[in-house]
């Protein structure tokens, strides 16, 4: 795979729930942290998205619920100039190069049923946001706790079960707030008596706590 199939596959999984993003959440969204390496890399897999026939535009407007499909010839020359709609801002992020970002029309990235089929499969297959810190801290922590509690589902998430995936986000939010070891000890045997088929185990519990605390949360983007 190369990077720009990559890129591709980020937008595609980004994409899959609204089908439209305006380019300047799209770009921010599909790197984490975004830096000035990566506009060539979004611009070039928009292209082939567009060539694939999986991406067209429209105008994200000024007017609430109305964005309007790019004609023919605004798509080519916007497919011809992408690169100069962006700059990056003090912030880090990418924004509007042309102007004030409210009072203009914007364009968005629009992908159809096709699109929004692969991207959700990509996200089945590989996670949320699998690019993104904190999807790999959510799957640190999901392998952390199927090791001690499901262990033969670590090499085959494709049985797992949603309550497991509950206590993953559940057990992040803790860690995410500072919760304390004896909290956290506390908390885990509380959901090992909601599990099915588990025994409550204090000693399992300590364990888990002591791995669970190492995991490092990111910071807030």
């Amino acid at each position: 795979m190369t990077a720009i199939d990559e890129i591709c596959d980020r937008i595609l999984a980004t994409l899959e729930e609204s089908w439209e993003q305006n380019i300047f959440t799209l770009i921010n969204t599909v790197f984490e942290p975004p830096s000035r390496s990566d506009l060539v890399e979004f611009c070039e897999a928009v292209r082939s998205l567009h060539r694939k026939g999986l991406a067209q535009f429209s105008w994200d407007t000024v007017k609430p619920g109305r964005c309007p499909p790019m004609s023919e010839a605004e798509t080519v020359e916007f497919l011809r100039s992408m690169e100069s709609w962006f700059v990056l801002a003090d912030d880090g992020y990418w924004t509007c190069s042309k102007g004030d970002f409210g009072r203009m029309n914007i364009p968005q990235v629009v992908i159809g049923e096709a699109g929004a089929l692969i991207g959700q499969k990509l996200e089945y297959e590989r996670g949320t946001e699998w690019w993104t810190a904190r999807s790999q801290t959510l799957d640190r922590i999901l392998c952390i706790l199927l090791a001690e509690w499901k262990p033969e589902l670590v090499e085959n998430l494709t049985k797992l079960d949603r309550s497991y995936t509950d206590q993953m986000w559940t057990f992040y939010g803790l860690l995410e707030d500072g919760v304390s070891a004896k909290d956290l000890k506390y908390r885990l045997l509380a959901a090992e008596r909601r599990l099915p088929e588990l025994v409550p185990n204090r000693k399992r519990t300590d364990r888990l706590a002591g791995q669970l605390l190492q995991v490092e949360i990111p910071e807030d983007r």
